[in-house]
């Protein structure tokens, strides 16, 4: 039994029951070392019972191999394997390191973990079970982590034990147990039920250094030394020591009166972390010992062998005890051991971080193997494992050269990870690494490329091409100019936090933020791209260097909110890098061009200015995408017309030869947009969306399905737009990419204030605005105000809307999509408050804009702005003119507002019957879309012009509003109604089948239906 945790017994014996009723559910538990977590797990795997167990345990020493935690805990799962979709499948193969060809998206691989957990349970429930989750790689740790957030219906319970003041294990949005002492009486409790009789004033003693810590009332010695200690006699001194350290203590004490020979096999067992028996065997064969030197160990209840003939410790204190407190020749052997039982072509990983932890200096052969291992790592998205790998390498390199480049892709892979501090620390190392080799290659007087220092190239690490002065050049394949998409940083793996969103952008019209270069990604260059590259390059190697260190920089203030300093570095970096490579000039300025969007429009022209500059080589990607950019919104590009969105996106695809970028073509997305190309963009958008469901490109899904959700917005469909939004929200949330969070929450409140709903709009404004990083200003900041301004506007409170609408006129907003688009409401609330000369400077614009974008509805827009300033004499011919221009068939919110305006006029010239007319067409559709404020705005005109109105009336809703399904329950039965499997379904959206299923069965009795052959009769237009 559990002394004094009565309390915590009880909430996992509720998720377990939870588990067996079909309910999921996780639980992180947190405390001290020795304060109970490991029994209470025990505790709770005994309570099971009839649940399907899958268990694990980080080690401190796997936190270096990508996956190796996951892997352990579903290798009694893996039998399903082949149950999952093909790329959820391939993903965790890959990760796995079982498909060489196929990519570890992280967000698929966390997929993968949700359906084999629930395949692997059957159709009964399931105990997923993770002890000293601080120690698991970072990888592993994200892909649970985003499994555990999107737990639903498949009765699955995930229990984790994290250890405080060691490791890291972020699991935000997890409830969390904390475990603490265990009350005075419990603890007696537990010292009188250890055994013996010791004196009072040793019970006294242990029961005060222990602090109500049970494995501490355990474990601590009642012994002479605990005598001692009562007695102030010189063993006193071991009381000033941290708990752990006494504990640790305690049970090296334990060890090391075992046989010389078990005491080997139990190091050995502590410096790997696998427990694969064979493994063990091997390594203990090479220092002479075996599986015969067990026994004392076993007997003295420090280790056990579980059911699948793995080597467990006790406790996971056992292992650090042995392995930290062993003499450094002892433990050196023991890593050696290993590294020579690792098979080199099976398991190279191991081995060389067997080799590393066995290296008693600099050694370059050790140094390439790990070099080698990071580009593994990487290419599996183990970004934080790389980084890991790469710096070790670079504290093991004897060629200063490699030394430099390894530690920019330490840097790298450590700003692809979320790890800014670890990024700038290895950035500035590598800067400074590289100036001190330049000076030394000066002093040399200017050595030949061929005897300058070189690294080598490697498979899986960026190859390099020696240079003059002994430096890489620009442009390689793991350098700034790489298209390649990767995740979120704080996502090397789904899931985890981030400090930003790399792959984001505010309401930019289409500028993602910055995004971490990628090795292994579609842009990397051709052959004859990076040998032209390296020719150019070798003019000016430390600019290179520079440069690349920069572009890290920049990111790092990015993800912090510092948008000025992040925008300086870029083009700081872009000038070191014009002459040696433009491309990657014109790539770091593609990304400038993203910061200069958070810092105002003179910002944004600046930028483009000095990216139209630049001569890009014809066989450069991001060509395409520069031109489009200038021609789009660059300067000087209102007086021209503007280019295609489509046909820069074909460009933009013909250059890599078919090979998408889709970090350019996102950003085309949103251009199209600030364009008013919104019909290309949203067809862009929704291509995009699909492939990345397809590749499980989740920094990319959230940008796009926000991309998405304003075009749906624009064109009025607002349960599309929500349903959009609200995915693209539980995804943002699930992947920590709080810039999307702010930004959907943002497009929500828009729909919140379109259909009056004041409570759940401000709550979403609220969310929306506290999105913001540093001082900078939230991502879904400008779309806020909008809605905002459109809630005052609908509610009649004209004053507050002009206040909340003129925000977007401020010279770092002015230049947004939702500021653009807003202009409408400006003018309107302006006329009515009797100040039109309020919104004269921005009506100038969007009139130049409107102009522009060669659009019927921006026309249709720009004539209802002039008929509501227009003297009544002039003021019918707008309107009509308005009418005119809209199209019937889409954007009918528009079209039903200039209808109203437009009935509220001939109103109040006192043609009523004509009045009744426009303002009847525009309260049906008002009410069709469930606009209330709209809808009683119109009713009133309708009444005032002598119509009989209905006061209340019931608006028109959606068959999935009239059943109250939630904005889940709603796609669902949409893409059952098409005919889509349970795990069709569940593939597309992210979900498991379960919880599909689960869905589907609550939404059935709210349709009336009993089947989903009954679905498409409901919604025919799906």
């Amino acid at each position: 039994m559990l002394y004094g945790r009565d309390t915590e017994t009880a909430a996992l014996e509720e998720l377990l029951a939870g588990a067996r009723e079909g309910r999921s559910g996780a639980l992180v538990v947190r405390g001290d070392a020795g304060i109970g977590k490991t029994a209470l797990l025990e505790q709770t795997v005994a309570a099971a019972g009839d649940l399907t167990v899958v268990r694990s345990s980080g080690v401190e020493f796997e936190a270096e191999l990508p996956y190796a935690g996951l892997q352990l805990l579903l290798r009694r799962a893996m039998g399903s394997l082949d149950a999952l979709p093909v790329p959820q499948r391939r993903a965790l193969r890959a990760a796995f390191g079982l498909e060489a060809d196929a990519a570890s998206e992280p967000m698929f691989v966390g997929l993968a973990v949700l359906s084999l957990l629930s395949d692997h349970a059957g159709e009964g429930p399931l105990l997923c079970v993770v002890d000293d989750a601080q120690w698991l790689d970072r990888a592993s740790t994200d892909a649970l982590v985003f499994a555990a957030r999107r737990l639903d219906a498949e009765g699955v319970a995930m229990v984790f034990a994290v250890r405080d003041g060691a490791g890291s294990f972020t699991a935000p949005g997890l409830p969390e147990l904390r475990l603490g002492p265990l009350p005075e009486d419990a603890a007696r409790a537990l010292l009188a039920d250890r055994g013996g009789a010791p004196a009072d004033t040793v019970r006294t003693r242990v029961l005060s250094e222990a602090r109500g810590n049970p494995l501490a009332l355990l474990e601590l010695p009642l012994g002479p030394s605990a005598d001692a200690r009562g007695a102030g006699g010189s063993a006193a001194a071991g009381g000033g020591l941290p708990l752990t350290t006494r504990l640790q203590m305690a049970f090296h004490g334990q060890v090391s009166h075992l046989p010389p020979g078990t005491q080997t096999l139990l190091l050995v067992a502590a410096a790997d972390h696998t427990g694969d028996p064979d493994i063990l065997v091997r390594a203990a064969a090479v220092l002479g010992v075996g599986v015969d030197d067990l026994p004392p160990a076993e007997e003295a209840n420090l280790v056990y062998v579980d059911d699948e003939d793995m080597l467990r410790f006790r406790h996971p204190l056992v292992r650090a005890a042995i392995h930290q407190r062993a003499a450094l020749p002892d433990r050196l052997a023991a890593h050696r051991a290993l590294a020579e039982a690792a098979d080199p072509v099976r398991d190279p990983d191991h081995r060389a971080w067997h080799l590393a932890a066995a290296a008693t200096g600099p050694d370059e052969a050790v140094a390439t193997a790990l070099q080698r291992t990071a580009g593994r790592a990487r290419e599996r998205s183990g970004h934080a494992a790389a980084s890991a790998a790469y710096e070790r390498a670079a504290r093991l390199s004897t060629d200063p050269v490699a030394r430099v480049e390894r530690l920019l892709l330490a840097a790298e892979s450590a700003s692809e990870a979320g790890d800014i501090p670890r990024a700038r620390a290895f950035a500035d190392q590598a800067t400074r690494a590289a100036e001190t080799e330049a000076e030394a290659a000066a002093v040399r007087g200017g050595a030949e490329p061929s005897s300058a220092p070189t690294a080598r190239a490697e498979p899986g690490a960026s190859p390099r091409a020696s240079t003059p002065g002994g430096l890489a050049p620009a442009g390689s394949a793991s350098g700034v100019d790489a298209a390649g998409q990767s995740a979120p940083p704080g996502s090397s793996g789904p899931g985890g936090p981030a400090p930003g969103d790399p792959a984001s952008t505010a309401d930019t019209g289409g500028v993602g933020g910055p995004v971490p270069p990628h090795p292994s990604g579609p842009g990397r260059p051709a052959p004859t791209e990076a040998a032209s590259t390296a020719a150019r390059g070798a003019a000016n190697p430390l600019s290179a260097v520079r440069g690349r260190a920069l572009y890290v920089r920049a990111l790092a203030d990015f993800w912090e909110g510092d948008f000025g300093a992040a925008h300086q570095l870029l083009l700081e970096a872009a000038d070191l890098l014009a002459e040696a490579d433009s491309a990657a000039a014109a790539r770091m300025l593609v990304q400038a061009t993203h910061t200069a969007w958070y810092l105002g429009d003179d910002e944004v022209a600046g930028t483009l200015g000095r990216l139209a500059a630049l001569e890009l080589p014809p066989w450069a990607p991001i060509r395409p995408v520069a031109e489009f950019l200038v021609r789009a919104i660059g300067p000087g590009s209102a007086a021209a017309g503007p280019p295609d969105v489509a046909e820069a996106a074909a460009a933009s695809r013909a250059a890599r030869g078919g090979r998408v970028d889709p970090r350019d073509l996102v950003m085309l997305c949103g251009v199209g947009l600030a364009l008013g190309q919104d019909a290309a963009a949203y067809d862009l958008a929704t291509t995009l969306a699909a492939e990345s469901r397809e590749s499980g490109g989740v920094g990319r899904l959230t940008t796009l399905m926000f991309f998405r959700a304003e075009a749906e917005l624009f064109d009025g469909r607002l349960d599309e737009a929500v349903a959009t939004a609200s995915e693209g929200l539980r995804i943002s949330r699930d992947t920590g990419q709080r810039q999307w969070v702010s930004q959907l929450s943002s497009a929500l409140a828009h729909v919140a204030a379109l259909r009056g709903d004041e409570d759940e709009c401000r709550r979403l404004v609220d969310e929306a605005l506290a999105g913001g990083a540093g001082t900078a200003m939230a991502p879904g900041a400008p779309w806020a105000y909008w809605s905002q301004g459109l809630l005052e506007l609908g509610l009649g409170r004209t004053q507050f809307a002009l206040d909340r609408l003129s925000l977007l006129t401020e010279p770092t907003v002015r230049h947004h999509i939702s500021a653009t688009r807003g202009v409408p409401d400006l003018v309107e609330a302006a006329v009515r408050l009797g100040v039109p000369e309020r919104a004269d400077e921005p009506l100038a614009g969007f009139e130049a804009w409107a102009t522009r974008s060669g659009q019927d509805w921006a026309r249709a827009l720009v004539a209802r702005c002039r008929a509501l300033r227009a003297k009544d004499a002039d003021a019918e011919a707008y309107f009509i003119e308005a009418l005119a221009r809209h199209d019937p068939h889409r954007r009918v919110l528009e079209s039903a507002r200039t209808a109203l305006l437009y009935g509220e006029w001939l109103r109040r010239a006192r043609r009523k019957s004509e009045a009744r007319g426009h303002l009847r067409a525009a309260l049906e559709t008002f009410e069709r879309l469930g606009a209330r404020p709209w809808a009683d705005r119109a009713r009133s005109e309708l009444g005032a012009s002598g119509a009989s109105v209905t006061v209340g009336q019931d608006t028109v809703r959606s068959v999935a509003d009239e059943a109250g399904l939630t904005p889940q329950e709603s796609q669902i039965v949409r893409l059952a109604a098409l005919g889509l499997t349970n795990r069709d379904i569940a593939a597309q959206l992210f979900l498991s089948p379960r919880t599909v299923g689960h869905h589907l069965y609550k939404a059935y009795p709210k349709l009336g239906v009993v089947s989903r052959g009954e679905l498409a009769a409901l919604f025919p237009d799906t």
